[in-house]
């Protein structure tokens, strides 16, 4: 990428490849962000741990292979697990064995079933709507969804989060502002 460009972009572009020490620190922010979280909905959710870190890097090399092949760009990301649907995921659990998933606890297999279910309808209806995005064009899309709408949604979450993650920090101020510092100098 010639300096020109690399002045207008923060971070880097699909298929760059950052210098050799910076490679290790991103992969390592990565992995620290990546393996906790992926973990997490896992155990609180009742899935098996082991299983939800095999089939989220199995997906990411899938996914990673399918997107050189199909349009030569990747943006080297690890796909796990989604804190979007944990509600989901809960509901379900409590809904069939009565309660909610003790931490770590795999549910029943009558139950995993259910949600993996959910999650395949959910990953056909995404791949649907991308379709049909793809059929239609972003212009289109824009015009019932313009940026100024789909970003005010987006500030309005972050806000949500914000406030969240305040009332977390809360609870232990000084790994709170560590954390802080770490995110900050590992992202320059």
């Amino acid at each position: 990428m010639s300096n020109a460009n690399r002045s207008k972009v923060m971070g880097y572009l699909p298929n760059d490849v950052p210098p050799p020490l910076q490679l290790v620190l991103l992969g390592f922010q990565h992995v620290l962000t990546m393996f906790p979280a992926t973990v997490l909905v896992a155990a609180l959710c009742g899935f098996h741990v082991g299983t939800v870190l095999t089939v989220s890097g199995v997906g990411t090399i899938v996914a990673l292979l399918l997107a050189r092949w199909r349009i030569g760009k990747f943006i080297p990301l690890f796909y796990g697990s989604s804190f979007s649907y944990i509600a989901a995921y809960l509901a379900i659990v409590q809904q069939m064995t009565g309660s909610l998933p003790q931490f770590g606890v795999p549910a029943p297999d009558e139950v995993i079933s259910t949600m993996q279910a959910g999650i395949i309808v959910t990953g056909v209806f995404n791949i649907l709507i991308g379709a049909v995005i793809r059929a239609v064009g972003k212009e289109k899309i824009d015009m019932v969804l313009p940026p100024i709408v789909t970003g005010s949604v987006a500030a309005i979450i972050g806000f949500g989060l914000a406030a969240a993650a305040l009332g977390m920090a809360g609870a232990n101020w000084a790994v709170s502002i560590i954390t802080l510092l770490v995110t900050i100098l590992g992202s320059g």
